[in-house]
């Protein structure tokens, strides 16, 4: 068995709670659903709810990162009824989000790393001090924004050029 990641209160709120709205975010946009704000909410708080809840159990990160998820699909699929095409696009949307968040990660250890040498950042990143540890993560979270921002506008992009050009595929009737 793994071993329980300590996580304090002022990481849940400001890192967790804005990470599960970004999450939430990211779902919306790599699915293609319009945000309803209500359900929106709901989904940022179960989200940021089960991740509190999930990192306090006695499981390895692994494991955690399955069963999370496992988690964004049952949530969006019981908030957003929908067809099969979505339920796709609901599997492999957290499947990226994690990627996106794992180079957020890099990224935000790479600038501490290029400014203060990469055991000082090794350190600064694993400080018991729950705010310190807050202000030094900061970077990855914004990271994570901007790169769910950048995802959004090449979807946007993609989508302009498939109905300018046309649907790929589609055969010429006469």
């Amino acid at each position: 068995m793994g071993s329980v990641q300590a996580l304090t209160n002022e990481m849940l709120l400001a890192k967790g709670l804005p990470e599960a709205f970004l999450m939430a975010l990211g779902i919306h946009i790599l699915t293609e659903t319009k945000i309803d704000w209500r359900k929106y909410i709901v989904m940022s708080i179960v989200l940021f709810f089960m991740a509190s809840t999930l990192r306090t159990l006695p499981i390895s990160s692994g494991i955690n990162t399955v069963l999370s998820l496992f988690g964004v699909i049952i949530i969006f699929k019981l908030l957003y009824y929908s067809g099969l095409n979505q339920i796709i696009r609901t599997i492999i949307a957290p499947i990226i989000i994690l990627i996106i968040i794992s180079i957020a990660e890099m990224m935000n250890l790479l600038l501490l790393s290029m400014l203060y040498g990469f055991d000082t950042a090794n350190t600064m990143v694993k400080t018991p001090s729950g705010w310190t540890q807050c202000l030094y993560s900061l970077p990855s979270t914004v990271f994570f924004a901007l790169l769910l921002f950048a995802t959004y506008w090449i979807i946007k992009v993609m989508r302009k050029r498939k109905n300018k050009d046309g649907d790929v595929g589609k055969e010429i009737s006469e």
